[in-house]
């Protein structure tokens, strides 16, 4: 959400440099959040899955915030 943020906020007058970081974040964003939401249905359907879901839930928050960081250094080291 802070990237797709900060996207719209920078192509309001003149593209912001690392506009394209930005972008590419708001597309991983927007994947890793289908794959949650694909484990978290998947893991409620399943009673058996429930442990295997809540470990991959985890796994998928702790990427969501490494690629947020990625996408942040990225952009403010290649403009």
């Amino acid at each position: 959400m802070v990237d797709l943020a900060g996207m719209v906020m920078g192509s309001w007058d003149t593209p912001v440099a690392g506009l394209g970081w930005l972008k590419a974040g708001a597309i991983g964003q927007f994947g890793l959040a289908i794959v949650a939401a694909a484990v978290l249905i998947a893991g409620a359907a399943r009673p058996s899955w429930h442990r295997g879901a809540a470990i991959a839930a985890y796994a998928i928050i702790a990427l969501e915030i490494g690629w947020f960081l990625l996408t942040r250094m990225l952009v403010q080291d290649h403009p």
